[in-house]
């Protein structure tokens, strides 16, 4: 099995250079060690992250949308890994306070928090996890979404720009955007829909929250959480 940091590392450069062969003279490793990295990836999240020929390779949607989250996963947990020196460690002081969801809170921080201290012993770190931030960025999120359809019935085609504005929303909160996968394109049209028609604001809203739950999944991955 995998190294699952060196798997989203290997398919972060084979993403990159849409070739197997080139990604594995990049990374120093052979091809068919990219290859493996690949399916087995593919196998863990049970969806094609690229078509396959004789003559070429090619990303799919889906490899493409990974590709984007993975690129960003890998880069923090980078920057997370590389070794302070003691001069900088030992200026470190003080108490640092964090209110971060329940959800992220329990999978990505408390985790990595031991390391920390250890790293770090003169640093208190302050920790509150709840679930009020995470619910209002969701609720802001979904209003802007659902404010933009009402301004006209049709004024936004297939609600790609409301989308685009709700996830800029997100990001500016720094949380991943909310994709709307295909299996879920009926529910996520059945849900504004009772939001337009009736107010019912709630499965609109619980929607978005999961879709942004799921793309923290590959950030989790790589910590192999």
């Amino acid at each position: 099995m995998q190294n699952k940091l060196e798997m989203m590392r290997i398919f972060c450069v084979a993403a990159e250079s849409r070739n197997f062969k080139e990604a594995a003279t990049q990374l120093g490793i052979s091809p068919q060690v990219v290859t493996r990295a690949i399916k087995e990836l593919e196998e863990q999240r049970g969806e094609i992250l690229f078509y396959r020929s004789t003559r070429q390779i090619k990303i799919t949607a889906d490899g493409e949308r990974l590709a984007k989250q993975a690129r960003l996963a890998v880069g923090s947990i980078d920057a997370l890994l590389v070794k302070d020196t003691k001069e900088k460690r030992d200026e470190m002081r003080g108490t640092v306070r964090l209110t971060v969801s329940s959800v992220l809170g329990r999978k990505l921080v408390v985790p990595a928090l031991a390391e920390f201290a250890t790293r770090y012993p003169d640093i208190v770190v302050d920790c509150v996890l709840t679930d009020s931030h995470s619910d209002v960025i969701d609720e802001r999120a979904a209003k802007v979404h659902a404010d933009f359809i009402g301004i006209h019935p049709f004024i936004d085609g297939n609600g790609r720009t409301s989308r685009l504005l709700m996830n800029l929303e997100l990001l500016k909160a720094g949380y991943p955007p909310c994709v709307i996968t295909v299996e879920n394109r009926l529910a996520y049209y059945e849900a504004l829909d009772q939001w337009m028609a009736y107010g019912k604001t709630e499965a609109f809203i619980q929607l978005v929250s999961d879709a942004v739950l799921e793309g923290f999944k590959p950030y989790q991955v790589v910590l192999g959480l």
